[in-house]
C-alpha cells in the first residue's frame, strides 16, 4: 500500500510528550458484515480496540523502521468484532521509538517530538457493498489513566483515571476534546508499507520463583532467568497505594537489585492502584531486560513477605 492509497489522516491528543492519549471515533454499521479488515500504523507506538476489545495480540505496534524513510502498518481481521448498530474504534498511543528516549546516550524524540496515529478500518457487506472508517479529524481524545509510557524509561499507570466506557457505544466514555490533524507542513515517511517481519508476541509467562526483603518494605522477586518482556503485578491495595517496579540482571551485595549497567535508563514501572479488591496490570508500551524485579510501596502482609504470585514475567 503505497501513500496515495493510505486514506487514514494522522492524528493525536492535545497533550504534548510524554502523555499517551486514549483516542475514539463511533460509527454506524446498518448491515451483515461478510468481512472487515482494520490496518494499523503510528509514528510511536500503539494499541488498537473495537467495542471495548483490543483489535489482535501484537505488542509495540508497528515496530520500529527508519521513520525517516518509511512506517509499517499491521492489518487486522476484524469482521466479528462488529456488530449492527453503533459501533467503537479507538486506539492508545505511546511514544516508541518515534518520539521516546532512544540509543545508549538517550537521545529524546530523535525522529520526532509527537506520536501519531493513523488507521483504516474496511467493511465488506454480505450486499457487495462497502464501509470505510478511517481517523480524521472527527475523533476526539481523552486523558487516561496511561500517564507516561517510554520503552527505556519505563511505565506510569493510575488506574483511578481509568475511563469507564470508553467504547461502550451506549456510553459517551466522559468528556472527550478534538483530535489534532497533521498538517501539510509536517514532514512524513516517504511510504507507508506492511510490516515485514514476525509481531512482537507473549511468548512464555515466568512464575517468580522466590522472594526476599533486603531492606523493610523492599522486596526483590527472583525469576530465575534472564528474560526480555514485562512484569505483571498482581495484588490487592488501598486505593492511591503506589507501586514502583525496578527491573535488573543481577543484585548487589546487600540483595537490592544492580541497576549501574543499564546507565541513563529508568527502567521502572509504576502503578497507582483503584483499590476494591486484586488488581492485575500489565504494562504495554515499554520493555526491559531483567531477572530481578524489586518492588516498593507494597502494603506490609501480616503473613510476612508477599505471595509469589505478586509478580509474574511475561516473555515478549
Amino acid at each position: 500500500m503505497n501513500k496515495t492509497e493510505w486514506l487514514g489522516k494522522w492524528i493525536r491528543g492535545g497533550w504534548a510528550t510524554p502523555h499517551c492519549p486514549w483516542m475514539k471515533t463511533g460509527f454506524g454499521v446498518e448491515k451483515e458484515v461478510r468481512s472487515a479488515t482494520l490496518h494499523v500504523t503510528a509514528l510511536g507506538v500503539c494499541e488498537a480496540w473495537i467495542n471495548g476489545q483490543r483489535v489482535g495480540d501484537s505488542h509495540l505496534l508497528p515496530g520500529w523502521t527508519d521513520y525517516r524513510k518509511r512506517v509499517y502498518y499491521h492489518s487486522f481481521e476484524v469482521g466479528e468484532m462488529l456488530k449492527v448498530g453503533e459501533n467503537r474504534l479507538g486506539a492508545v498511543l505511546g511514544l516508541g521509538w518515534f518520539a521516546g528516549f532512544l540509543g545508549p546516550f538517550l537521545h529524546e524524540g530523535y525522529y520526532g517530538n509527537d506520536s501519531w496515529f493513523s488507521c483504516m478500518l474496511e467493511i465488506h457487506f454480505t450486499d457487495g457493498s462497502s464501509q470505510t472508517v478511517c481517523s480524521d479529524e472527527t475523533w476526539t481524545w481523552q486523558a487516561g489513566p496511561l500517564l507516561e509510557a517510554d520503552l527505556l524509561m519505563g511505565e506510569t499507570y493510575d488506574a483511578r483515571q481509568e475511563i469507564d466506557g470508553w467504547l461502550d457505544p451506549e456510553r459517551d466514555g466522559g468528556e472527550a476534546h478534538p483530535v489534532f490533524v497533521v498538517n501539510a507542513e509536517t514532514r512524513l515517511p516517504e511510504c507507508i508499507e506492511p510490516y515485514p517481519g514476525v509481531p512482537v508476541r507473549t511468548i512464555a509467562e515466568l512464575p517468580a520463583q522466590s522472594v526476599t526483603e533486603p531492606k523493610p518494605g523492599v522486596y526483590v522477586f527472583d525469576l530465575a532467568q534472564n528474560m526480555v518482556g514485562v512484569a505483571q503485578l498482581c495484588a490487592a491495595m488501598p486505593e492511591g497505594t503506589e507501586i514502583v517496579l525496578k527491573h535488573g540482571e543481577m543484585l548487589n551485595e546487600d540483595g537490592t537489585i544492580y541497576t549501574e549497567n543499564l546507565r541513563y535508563a529508568k527502567a521502572t514501572d509504576r502503578y497507582i492502584a483503584k483499590g476494591g479488591g486484586q488488581e492485575t496490570w500489565t504494562p504495554r508500551f515499554t520493555f526491559h531486560g531483567f531477572r530481578y524485579v524489586q518492588i516498593e510501596g507494597l502494603p506490609v502482609s501480616e503473613t510476612g513477605l508477599p505471595p509469589l504470585s505478586t509478580i509474574t514475567g511475561q516473555v515478549l
